[in-house]
């Protein structure tokens, strides 16, 4: 299946899309293992977090459904913490949308900060007509499984659970990508770790995506997402998000 331009499909096609990208990046591992170059912005060559200022609009997961995903990282760093760097379980969450940052923002940590500032009062009112219509509500999302596309980071993707669930999950989307126009896919995930910028060796890649498939098989990871914890972040680092306003503060 091609790629999605945009979200704009009916639900099953969107479901199949997520679906079959799942299967496709675990299905065309690398031979090789090659360190991406956009991975050195947020990891330092001794496996450290770098920094990486910018904001993004994220719902926090629950406790129990932190505990889960941070049962599957258990896994993972079990089988390869040598050669990840985790995310702190208090973070955990599923990305909605990403705003400035130093990836898709040129001219420097200076532009970024400056755009940042520029966009929060339309974000503050979406956020508002969205505590509005939402607030309260909740989004049941179906584990399609762990994963990695072999360069940056392992996660677990998720789909909507439902056709509701679709509906509202896009409609935020939406909502947040029209203050922030992105190129490419959303694709939802729940980011576990980054890798180090060590390249893995052939037994380390076999081990990688076995330990990732066995998460799929032996794991529970559904979650519901609150939308009362969808949150605008500021971000210094990949384990460091502070909250600037949330849907629950703004009911």
């Amino acid at each position: 299946m091609n790629d999605l331009t945009h979200v704009t499909s009916d639900y099953e096609t969107y479901v199949s899309f997520l679906e079959q990208k799942r299967i496709r990046d675990m299905s065309q591992r690398p031979e090789e293992w090659v360190i991406s170059n956009s991975l050195p912005k947020k990891i330092t060559k001794d496996g450290q977090m770098n920094h990486f200022r910018g904001s993004t609009s994220v719902i926090r997961l629950s406790l129990p459904d932190r505990e889960a995903c941070q049962a599957a990282q258990t896994r993972l760093l079990r089988e390869l913490g040598s050669r990840l760097v985790p995310l702190l379980p208090e973070t955990f969450h599923l990305t909605i949308h990403c705003f400035s940052n130093e990836n898709n923002t040129p001219g420097g940590v200076q532009a970024v900060l400056a755009d940042v500032d520029k966009r929060e009062g339309e974000i503050a009112a979406a956020f508002r007509l969205i505590a509005e219509q939402y607030g309260g509500q909740s989004i049941r999302m179906r584990s399609l499984g762990a994963s990695t596309n072999g360069k940056d980071v392992a996660s677990v993707k998720y789909a909507p659970a439902s056709e509701r669930d679709y509906t509202i999950l896009m409609d935020l989307y939406n909502r947040m990508n029209k203050l922030f126009p992105e190129n490419g896919d959303y694709v939802p995930h729940v980011s576990l770790a980054y890798f180090k910028l060590e390249k893995l060796s052939k037994e380390e890649i076999d081990n990688l995506y076995a330990t990732l498939e066995q998460i799929h098989e032996e794991l529970p990871l559904d979650i519901e997402l609150d939308i009362d914890r969808f949150v605008y972040q500021h971000h210094e680092h990949m384990n460091d998000f502070r909250d600037i306003f949330s849907i629950r503060e703004l009911r």
